[in-house]
């Protein structure tokens, strides 16, 4: 068993120039940062979707500007989970963060990101 997370292979994934070309490409960024936190989600067969969901509740450590990537390490089917968006759903991520906003108002930034 390997920890994906600190495997040379994976940290030159997220490092990868091309990806970093992309999203300056996509979002006007001069030089993107990559946060130092990482997720990995493997696809088991017959498993469930991933539901909905807003990405800035995983990355509390970044802006809300910040921007996800979904990069599959190999072909995937539609049945096996291509990435879909939303239509409309910014509005729910605003009144999300707000609602944290709200409710954390105390926590300090190291309490919020643990969350």
């Amino acid at each position: 068993m390997i920890s994906v997370h600190e495997a040379q292979f994976y940290l030159d994934s997220c490092a990868n120039q091309e990806l970093r070309d992309f999203i300056s490409r996509f979002t006007g960024w001069e030089k993107p940062h990559l946060l130092q936190r990482t997720m990995l989600r493997a696809f088991v067969p017959d498993s469930e979707l991933t539901p909905v969901h807003f990405d800035q509740i995983y990355l509390r450590a970044g802006p809300p500007t910040s921007l996800t990537a979904w990069v599959p390490t190999r072909d995937v089917s539609l049945e096996g989970g291509g990435l879909m968006y939303l239509e409309g759903s910014i509005d729910i991520g605003q009144q999300t963060e707000t609602e944290f906003a709200r409710n954390a108002h105390n926590l300090t930034d190291e309490e919020r990101a643990r969350i």
